[in-house]
């Protein structure tokens, strides 16, 4: 039974119990996932076997409260990001040479990286929801901006990327201008300070991480949860029927 008090502050974050729920069980996925990689990275791991590393990464974020497992994975997408919109300002201009060739599971690269796409778009908070925002966006295309392609897996197939609400750090590089341009995102309205209260961010913005190795030119799927209580489109094949039903309670 949740309290009035825990209602009200759900109430206020724009959320539900069983939201948080979910949220917190993903954000525990995503917390062992990022983890595991930088144990991979690590190069006195080298001689480890992976289920050894995931193993750890389970027990070192089974330590962690939700609050601390969300800031895991915030600084180690944001490392993510200011590694790929470093890549982004590297490459040649349109009119030096043609477009790179891209795919959904990102272009060329050397490191290894686990945040995939960035979900552009316009954000609305709780207090913003009718709100409709009247001039057209001036930031550039940023190539890493194509999660809103990502599709729901047909039956059969898993899901391999999971959503991860990502704040983009008021701190330097992304307060510059050249980092600020690439950021896909601009609020519908600027927020009130109880919104942001014990927040910092330039502008909230979606992330997906990949919950499984992907190839380049592998197609990325997402589990679009829909509430199995609504009539479905005929493409639409629930990943987890119960998992979604108690989401949407």
């Amino acid at each position: 039974m949740t309290s009035v008090w825990r209602r009200l502050q759900l109430r206020i974050a724009g959320t539900t119990p069983a939201r948080r729920f979910q949220e917190e069980a993903d954000v525990g996925v995503a917390a062992v996932l990022s983890c595991f990689r930088s144990l991979k990275l690590d190069p006195q791991n080298d001689n480890k076997e992976h289920e050894e590393l995931f193993d750890q990464a389970v027990e070192i974020v089974g330590s962690k409260k939700f609050e601390q497992q969300k800031q895991y994975v915030q600084d180690e997408v944001a490392k993510q990001v200011q590694s790929c919109f470093e890549a982004v300002l590297k490459m040649p201009k349109d009119s030096e040479k043609s477009a790179p060739k891209m795919s959904l599971s990102g272009f060329e690269r050397n490191n290894e990286v686990e945040e995939k796409a960035l979900y552009p778009g316009i954000v609305y908070l709780p207090e913003h929801y009718k709100k409709f925002f009247t001039e057209p966006a001036s930031n550039p295309r940023n190539p890493l901006a194509v999660a809103h392609k990502i599709n729901h897996p047909p039956s059969g197939t898993s899901p391999n990327v999971l959503g991860f609400a990502f704040e983009f750090p008021p701190e330097e590089p992304f307060t510059t201008k050249e980092y600020d341009e690439l950021i896909p995102n601009n609020f519908v309205q600027e927020p009130s300070r109880l919104s942001m209260f014990g927040k910092r961010a330039i502008v909230h913005g979606l992330a997906f991480i990949a919950t499984a190795d992907i190839a380049d030119e592998e197609e990325l799927f997402l589990n679009y949860r829909y509430n199995p209580d609504r009539p479905m489109p005929e493409w639409y094949a629930p990943v987890d029927v119960d998992s979604d039903r108690a989401m949407w309670k």
